[in-house]
């Protein structure tokens, strides 16, 4: 017996045809970018 998996963001659970929705994936790599910002800055 197969059974339709429900089509969902898997990080905020909001409907969607993709695993992680354009909203999250767009706040995902804007915190990695600010991260690799961050670490990248030169100290002093």
């Amino acid at each position: 017996m197969t059974t339709k998996r429900k089509e969902v963001c898997m990080l905020c659970g909001k409907p969607s045809l993709k695993s992680i929705c354009d909203v999250c994936a767009q706040r995902v790599q804007s915190e990695q970018l600010g991260k690799k910002t961050k670490e990248e800055k030169p100290k002093g």
